[in-house]
């Protein structure tokens, strides 16, 4: 779907925390509107079939990037989604930023709305994230990453954030390898920060 930086580490907290994780993928349709420096993307999403009933989602979505100077993009996004006994709802912010051919930025920024229907209760949330990077040689690139959510405002206890270092390899056309360490804090598990650390590998066809 159609949202944000549009990254393909799966395991964010502004993939995973706001449902656009693996296993969660949608049929979808888009129509896009592209000029030169700006593009505007309207998407319709519908959860598989294979889902159950309470966890189907029939979405809409939109997303307006605008790009200057040749190395900067900056874009808002907005989704809208229901699910029986449910609906949900995120604006984010997001930028990329090639500060030279090498080094770059990639910058995401969401607030979350669950509305639970019938007693009409909203829990609020919001997500961050912000990865530096930097292409030592071509195809192998050094990252150090920050990311956080609380997704209820309310609940000081779903406080989650981290900061860590990492790398993304591009072995060859199709194949992605992504690896990631990084100190973090559940406040779910324990105040005192955490090692956490994951490699993802995708081949795209």
């Amino acid at each position: 779907q159609t949202f944000g930086v549009m990254i393909a580490d799966h395991a964010t907290n502004i993939k995973r925390g706001l449902g656009f994780d693996q296993g969660k993928e949608r049929d979808a349709a888009e129509v896009n509107y592209v000029r030169d420096r700006f593009q505007a993307t309207m998407t319709f999403a519908k959860s598989p079939k294979s889902l159950s009933d309470s966890l189907e989602e029939k979405a809409f979505s939109t997303q307006l990037n605008y790009a200057f100077a040749d190395k900067y993009k900056v874009g808002v996004s907005h989704w809208n989604g229901a699910q029986s006994g449910s609906k949900q709802k995120i604006y984010g912010l997001h930028s990329i930023w090639g500060f030279t051919h090498d080094f770059y930025a990639i910058s995401e920024l969401d607030y979350q709305i669950n509305t639970t229907l019938g007693t009409e209760f909203d829990r609020k949330g919001i997500f961050y994230f912000q990865r530096l990077g930097y292409e030592i040689t071509r195809g192998v690139h050094i990252v150090g990453q920050l990311e956080g959510a609380q997704p209820d405002l309310d609940n000081d206890s779903t406080k989650n954030n981290g900061y860590g270092l990492g790398f993304n390899f591009y072995p060859r056309p199709h194949i992605e390898v992504q690896g990631l360490w990084s100190k973090s804090t559940v406040k779910a598990l324990d105040d005192k920060p955490i090692d956490l650390a994951y490699l993802i590998v995708h081949y795209y066809f």
